[in-house]
């Protein structure tokens, strides 16, 4: 169980005794997704279009939460440091599809992106073409 909770938000907002679907916590879970995808190294409109179909949600929570807007920062320094992949991964509309399928099913996004082939099953950036 604390194997699955390293990567998945809302089993930790269980675990901590918080309902994730409450409506904050919702919230505390969007945000955390937003920021793994970074993490992952995508850029903050490809999180946006993963998580939110484009819209702009991440972008008003970095103008209105400085908290928010500061973890976002410190994402993109831990990945300033890394080289850039070769070639960018090919999220189509069908990897697209498959992606947000996954997610509905309850995977985390790390678990969906690797199954889709965007990343590898570690977590790493090996594409499965």
């Amino acid at each position: 169980m604390f194997t699955a909770a390293r990567t998945d938000t809302a089993l930790v907002l269980l675990l901590a005794g918080t309902d994730p679907d409450e409506v904050g916590a919702t919230g505390i879970t969007e945000r955390a997704e937003y920021l793994r995808l970074l993490a992952l190294g995508c850029t903050p409109s490809l999180a946006a279009q993963i998580l939110f179909g484009g819209a702009g949600k991440a972008s008003h929570w970095r103008r209105d939460d400085p908290a928010f807007a500061r973890a976002c920062d410190a994402v993109k320094e831990l990945g300033a440091g890394q080289p850039a992949p070769a070639r960018a991964p090919r999220f189509t509309p069908d990897r697209r599809r498959g992606f947000l399928d996954h997610l509905e099913g309850g995977l985390s996004v790390t678990a969906a992106a690797a199954e889709v082939g965007i990343i590898g099953v570690g977590g790493g950036r090996r594409p499965r073409w």
